[in-house]
């Protein structure tokens, strides 16, 4: 007798789990037990495969990836059927860090600190821009503003390609 055949659906999974290591998902389309494999590649790269669950339930654990690494998923039920590809685009939504903002005082011309290479920083005081720059590529900036008085706060954001930012309230001294 020949194989049974049938169309499966291509499972899915969530985005936040890609982003924080772990791809769940589920395979919806009713076949329930029908569902022997899910297979994981990256960047069409075939890297594991597991068996999910009854209820069609599956896990698999990878390490972080970077931002524009394509994800895929495909099921294959016990007789050899294979869904679609459900891809996916991991995309950057973690904020730059900033590892240091050196001190400022009321003679300082020039904001000093490290932080994500290539962002951009930029220096507020209040809602106004006083000064903005970009990290080497040693992750160091150095910023050029107008001496500001003692006690003012400024807040220093770097904000990556991605768009996303991180930022430091500094305090301005004497």
């Amino acid at each position: 007798m020949g194989k049974r055949v049938e169309v499966i659906n291509a499972p899915w999974y969530t985005e936040q789990g890609i982003t924080e290591g772990v791809i769940c998902g589920w395979y919806g389309a009713g076949l329930g037990g029908h569902i022997s494999t899910v297979k994981l590649s990256i960047n069409n790269k075939y890297q594991k495969s597991t068996t999910a669950s009854a209820s069609g339930t599956y896990k698999f654990t990878i390490s972080k990836q970077k931002s524009g690494t394509t994800i895929s998923v495909t099921a294959t039920d016990k007789v050899g059927n294979v869904s679609a590809s459900k891809s996916l685009k991991v995309v950057d939504k973690t904020p730059p860090a900033i590892q240091s903002v050196n001190k400022v005082t009321s003679k300082s011309k020039i904001v000093t600190g490290s932080a994500e290479k290539y962002a951009t920083v930029k220096i507020y005081r209040g809602s106004t821009l006083i000064g903005k720059g970009s990290v080497y590529s040693n992750g160091k900036f150095s910023v050029a503003i107008k001496t500001q008085k003692a006690n003012t706060y400024l807040k220093v954001y770097a904000i990556d390609k991605a768009g996303n930012k991180n930022y430091r309230t500094i305090k301005v001294g004497k």
